[in-house]
């Protein structure tokens, strides 16, 4: 309006028609025009991609394309991402209309602008009304992520009354989110803006802590107090109790029994036999720089054969390996579909595929020459900016309530409600009770085959033997 009162004066002074042309007829299509480009600047960014990747780079940012690409990793993501492109593109849509139908008019500013500040006006009441929000980062599959998250809101609303979300910050396997955490602990201290690490073994966390990423979660006494200080040698908390054992796991071998058969090969039934040449282009494994449980598995043969011994064994797998993939869980279903005949995965791998196409066709077994238990944690990030959320949490999935959801068939009470697991709890007193889901049979706190695997040691040289493996391998 000022802009316009100025032109007017000036063509009362100068008596010129082009400034009078320019107040009636350029003004009006110039501010008219910005409201429709603002519009179409908000549809266009829905889904532009290259900017969502970047924004997707930090966790504070969360563009639809970051939520897609995160659905496509759950079991049934891709119809759930399908439908929330369309739904973006039916965002797009009304967004064009809209654009369209100020153009026209120019009066219509005044409705939209009406509108937009009535939402400005309800907003604060709306955002009083979010649920309260946990940033965690993990490895774990979608159907973990979701029955954890599901329990815990169920928990956590009785205990306060408010809902909770979990918003999940997808930077891939264990170890690329130690690297991600570790550089960006050192360059902003207590300023991640990530609350819970889920997942990972029992040396992740010793490396964490070592480099004070993690804090202490100062949980409450009566969930601390059940959970056992060790097994196997493998400690079950740290010393400063910034990191807990969740869930425990046992590392072996997956085979296709369809596909050893029809080659002529036999089982194998040690980690010793993998090395041997019949089982050249058979054998899938995974690269231990970018996943923690086989960083895990390396560190298993390591202090099961001795260094030198151990390189030459996990040498000679590497030269039968028919695949080397990002991602440990990839192995399991690659030798279901007969990609490979062999596997190296952890028991909940090997659970889920034998889930899916049963026990005829894909079996798990133990090594005999050097069995291990590793655990897989979940500790409080240093700086988190939901401590309180996050701590509760942390008390679920150490309770009895959250450990069934490990260890439970998927239905029964207490159990998952969609996606069975199978990992085994650290709690001993849970081993008597309920279905388990588990391909390992037993209580592993009564097994006296397991050698000590040393967490500490694994700890210490977890880059060596990622960057040795990684240039000789």
């Amino acid at each position: 309006q000022e802009a316009n009162v100025s032109l007017e004066e000036a063509a009362r002074v100068l008596g010129a028609g082009p400034i009078l042309t320019a107040r009636r007829i350029i003004f009006p299509l110039v501010s008219r025009h910005i409201l429709v480009g603002a519009v179409l600047t908000f549809a266009y960014s829905m889904i532009e991609v290259s900017d969502s990747i970047l924004l997707a780079l930090e966790v504070r940012f969360y563009p639809v394309s970051k939520a897609i690409y995160t659905l496509m990793g759950r079991p049934d993501g891709v119809e759930l991402a399908s439908a929330l492109g369309a739904v973006v593109m039916a965002i797009m849509f009304v967004s064009f209309y809209a654009a369209e139908w100020l153009s026209v008019r120019a009066e219509r500013k005044r409705t939209v602008i009406g509108a937009l500040l009535a939402v400005w006006l309800v907003y604060p009441s709306l955002a009083f009304a979010q649920p309260d929000e946990i940033v965690a980062v993990s490895p774990h599959w979608e159907g973990i992520k979701e029955e954890f998250e599901r329990g815990f809101a169920v928990r956590y609303r009785a205990q306060t009354g408010r809902e909770v979300k979990i918003r999940w910050f997808d930077i891939g396997g264990t170890s690329d989110i130690v690297k991600y955490l570790k550089t960006q602990h050192a360059t902003r201290p207590g300023e991640i803006g990530i609350d819970v690490i889920f997942g990972g073994g029992t040396d992740v966390f010793i490396e964490l802590s070592r480099a004070g990423v993690l804090q202490p979660a100062r949980l409450s006494d009566s969930v601390v107090q059940k959970v056992p200080s060790s097994i196997s040698g493998v400690p079950l908390y740290g010393p400063h109790k910034d990191w807990y054992i969740a869930a425990l796991s046992i590392f072996g071998i997956v085979v296709n029994k369809i596909g050893l058969d029809r080659l002529g090969l036999p089982t194998p039934t040690s980690w010793s036999d993998l090395g041997k040449p019949v089982y050249h282009d058979a054998i899938g494994i995974a690269d231990p720089s970018k996943s923690g449980s086989m960083h895990a598995m390396c560190e298993v043969i390591l202090q099961g054969f001795g260094w030198v011994d151990g390189w030459k064994l996990l040498a000679r797998i590497a030269a039968n390996a028919r695949t080397i993939s990002n991602h440990a869980s990839q192995v399991g279903k690659d030798v279901a579909s007969g990609e490979m005949v062999v596997g190296i995965a952890i028991d909940t791998y090997a659970g889920d595929v034998i889930r899916q196409v049963g026990p005829e066709r894909v079996q798990f077994i133990a090594p005999k020459d050097y069995a291990a238990i590793t655990g897989d944690g979940i500790a409080l990030i240093s700086g988190a900016p939901h401590a309180d959320a996050a701590r509760a949490f942390i008390e679920f999935v150490l309770s009895e309530d959250g450990q069934k959801l490990w260890y439970y068939k998927r239905g029964t009470p207490g159990g998952p409600v969609r996606f069975e697991i199978g990992k085994l709890p650290i709690l001993p007193t849970l081993y008597d009770t309920g279905t388990p889901a588990t391909v390992v049979p037993g209580n592993p706190f009564t097994f006296t085959n397991v050698k000590p695997f040393d967490a500490a040691l694994a700890a210490q040289r977890w880059t060596l033997v990622n960057d040795l493996y990684g240039t000789s391998i």
